[in-house]
């Protein structure tokens, strides 16, 4: 742009695969799941060998179509949701169920300018988008026609569902980093040996960080025991309107009487979600396809430092040697800068012996 200042923009952009989900039941068959294709049951998936409707009527009834395995051996306290799975008779876990995927998409803009009369800027914003199926996983099975809620025509190939904005995605990020040697000692006061030497070496720095909040992956405390699902998550509601955002910002009204309190209410509208029904599968979970994020940061940390050089003091007056060199600093703060070299800690290195 000019001698001093320079600007880049840069694409990034990246691909994983063979991730690890956040539950190993991605694979389906081989996590020995129920397939949601069995979920038009119901309740029935509920019996047992000991209830009225046990599982061997179930298992015959020519309106199910099901396929069951041999009862013969089959436990009767167990429901016929466990008769339906892969592998009926043992407990199967997965140890291969690394089928994560992961793509990340980011524009980088940085504004570089050099020291210009003592001041350096560097400015650094970052606009991308993370996405991945490697949530907690519905289920591993493509799922049918008929079992998503509220949406009865709908259906999605096998773990498509999942796929959505990464929790960890941060759309936008910014930060400013600059130093400024301040002009004392050299242009302003700086003639005489003794100016140089108090007031030089003075540095003002500062980084300025801000960034927005992360989606956050939305689940219920009470759900209806559905064995095709493996987390309880709940799913939009269709008669909910607006925004699902509520009470402001984070942490807007909380103070130290009430910040435990339930009756406050939380960040979202529990409104905007509903529980499933038994035998569907919801569709909100980690997917995030409502604009709900967690609480962004903006932060700014201030440093004044200043390098002393050594006094060339006239021969009667120099009863001992100087030090070369007296750093003084005062910590990073986001609250007060103190210029006095009195209120930092000081050090002198030590002269070569």
């Amino acid at each position: 742009m000019t001698n001093t200042i320079a600007l880049t923009a840069t694409y990034v952009g990246s691909e994983g695969h063979f991730l690890q989900t956040d539950s190993l039941t991605g694979r389906g068959y081989w996590s020995d799941q129920l397939d949601p294709k069995y979920l038009f049951i119901n309740s029935h998936l509920a019996d047992t060998g000991t209830t009225a409707t046990t599982v061997a009527t179930d298992c015959a009834n020519a309106a199910f179509g099901l396929t069951c395995p041999s009862l013969t051996t089959f436990t009767k306290s167990q429901p016929l949701s466990q008769a339906l799975k892969p592998f009926p008779y043992q407990t199967v876990p997965d140890s291969f169920a690394y089928i994560g995927n992961a793509n990340y998409h980011g524009v980088q803009v940085l504004l570089n300018m050099r020291a210009w009369h003592g001041l350096t800027v560097n400015a650094n914003y970052t606009f991308s988008r993370a996405i991945d199926d490697g949530g907690t996983f519905r289920s591993g099975y493509a799922i049918p026609a008929g079992t998503i809620a509220n949406n009865p025509t709908e259906s999605f190939p096998a773990d498509l569902i999942e796929r959505g904005v990464s929790t960890s995605n941060q759309p936008q990020h910014f930060v400013l980093t600059s130093v400024f040697a301040l002009p004392f000692g050299k242009s302003i006061l700086g003639e005489q040996p003794l100016e140089r030497s108090i007031l030089g070496g003075f540095k003002l720095s500062g980084i300025y960080q801000a960034y927005s909040g992360s989606p956050l992956a939305i689940t219920g405390s009470t759900c209806q025991t559905n064995p095709a699902d493996q987390t309880c998550e709940p799913t939009l509601n269709p008669n909910f309107s607006g925004p699902a955002r509520q009470n402001g910002k984070w942490g807007k009204g909380v103070t130290w009487a009430n910040y435990n309190s339930t009756t406050a209410g939380g960040p979202t509208s529990s409104s905007a979600f509903v529980v499933p029904s038994l035998g569907s599968v919801n569709k909100a979970g980690t997917a995030i396809i409502t604009p709900i994020s967690g609480p962004s940061l903006d932060r700014l940390r201030l440093s004044f430092r200043c390098s002393i050089r050594r006094l060339r003091l006239p021969t009667p007056l120099a009863t001992r040697r100087a030090p070369r060199r007296t750093t003084c600093m005062v910590p990073a703060t986001t609250s007060w800068i103190s210029p006095w070299c009195a209120a930092s800690r000081c050090t002198s290195p030590r002269h070569p012996s």
